[in-house]
């Protein structure tokens, strides 16, 4: 295995690289994973990035240029980049994620064989463990959400375990390989998928970090999982919903969810059909719901993704919790992270941060200034763990 990444090695900067505010976000996310090594390739070929086609043809052709040269981890990323907007039911969208994924792993010196396979319902769950480097402080579960992958993510898991935390990445339904290999659709009742990671390893008194769509999954798992104490949500996202439709032009958004409100099903899909022939973006969008939700109408997709918002369960949280923003996330608006907040009122104490632009983590899951993220969330993590052990110190010092 690679070493593992330090925490101010991540890069920091968001580059202006693409008209589209979406597709410059997705664009810089690459870079923010690389390390920053694909922003020269990146900015090679933004100039001819006309279509989706195109943009798979182009992140193909720097994948090859990128392995020519031995650097297996850029070529995952250029792979990914390709395999991004690839829709669900595309025959190459399946061996585009593979080639991502052994790619990568190979760079690190991994291979399918480092990967666990958690039984779960009719299938089963991708997992990875990375014990920490020094006797471990406990164990942090870390999953994302809507289209990560997580093998994404292991920059995160690697300074989670170089800050003394074993860190669990999975996969549940609805994302990446629990999708695509086992079969496994998305699922509201995310305390059953976490019961299944924590049986499998036997743990107890575990951190959850979810990102994105994950941060709402990880508030579900925590109101109903009882072994959960503490809860990171990175990008908090509380009414799935509504950052849905925020992603459809303005004039559209309260005449959908006028709609769906209606229970008119046809002309929801009549009209977001009409507007995903003029968005490109959210053609995408739609099409991913659907893939990952299982379903086949956009009307079907936005009436799952309204099961997928905390309010109704935010209360029965009693762990301790961290919510992550950024100040001008284009996909979540802020008054989200208000709102979270205020609805975790059985919660043992909530803390949060909004990230700004001063330090390039304004946007969506912090793409511009991971490194600051993980250092809020390591730093947070240790000081639950004093007040864990000052807690139980106090305990054992009580008079009979």
């Amino acid at each position: 295995m690679e070493s593992p990444n330090n925490l101010n090695a991540q890069h920091v900067g968001i580059h202006h690289l693409h008209d589209d505010a979406s597709i410059n976000y997705q664009l810089n996310r690459w870079v923010a994973w690389t390390g920053g090594d694909a922003l020269p390739d990146i900015r090679s070929v933004v100039g001819q990035l006309s279509d989706y086609a195109t943009n798979r043809q182009l992140f193909l052709e720097l994948a090859e240029s990128a392995l020519t040269e031995g650097d297996l981890r850029r070529a995952a990323f250029h792979v990914r980049a390709a395999e991004f907007f690839v829709r669900g039911d595309d025959p190459e969208k399946g061996p585009l994620r593979t080639r991502f994924v052994e790619l990568l792993l190979q760079s690190r010196g991994m291979g399918y064989s480092n990967r666990d396979r958690v039984p779960f319902a009719a299938g089963w769950l991708p997992a990875y463990r990375f014990d920490a480097l020094a006797p471990a402080k406990g164990a942090v579960l870390v999953f994302g959400g809507f289209d990560s992958y997580i093998e994404e993510l292991f920059p995160i898991m690697d300074a989670l375990r170089a800050h003394g935390w074993d860190a669990i990445g999975f996969e549940g339904p609805g994302q990446g390989g629990a999708l695509e290999e086992a079969g496994l659709a998305f699922r509201v009742d995310w305390e059953r998928p976490v019961a299944a990671v924590l049986d499998y390893y036997r743990l107890t008194d575990v951190t959850l970090l979810g990102i994105s769509l994950g941060s709402g999954l990880a508030i579900r798992a925590a109101a109903y999982e009882p072994r959960v104490r503490r809860v990171v949500c990175d990008a908090v996202l509380y009414d799935f919903l509504e950052a849905s439709l925020r992603q459809a032009p303005a004039m559209l958004r309260g005449v959908l969810a006028g709609l769906l409100k209606a229970g008119a099903d046809t002309a929801v899909d009549a009209l977001a059909h009409r507007a995903m022939r003029h968005s490109p973006v959210l053609e995408w969008g739609l099409h991913q719901g659907m893939h990952v939700f299982g379903v086949d109408s956009p009307s079907a997709f936005l009436r799952t993704a309204d099961r997928f918002g905390t309010a109704a369960y935010s209360a029965y949280v009693r762990a301790d919790t961290l919510l992550l923003a950024g100040g001008e996330d284009h996909y979540i608006p802020q008054r989200q992270f208000h709102r979270q907040m205020a609805a975790l009122t059985g919660a043992r104490s909530v803390s949060g941060h909004i990230l700004t632009g001063a330090d390039d983590a304004q946007n969506h899951c912090h793409i511009g200034n991971i490194g600051l993220s993980l250092e809020l969330i390591t730093s947070w993590l240790d000081q639950m763990d004093r007040m864990d052990s000052e807690r139980a110190r106090t305990r054992g010092t009580r008079s009979p």
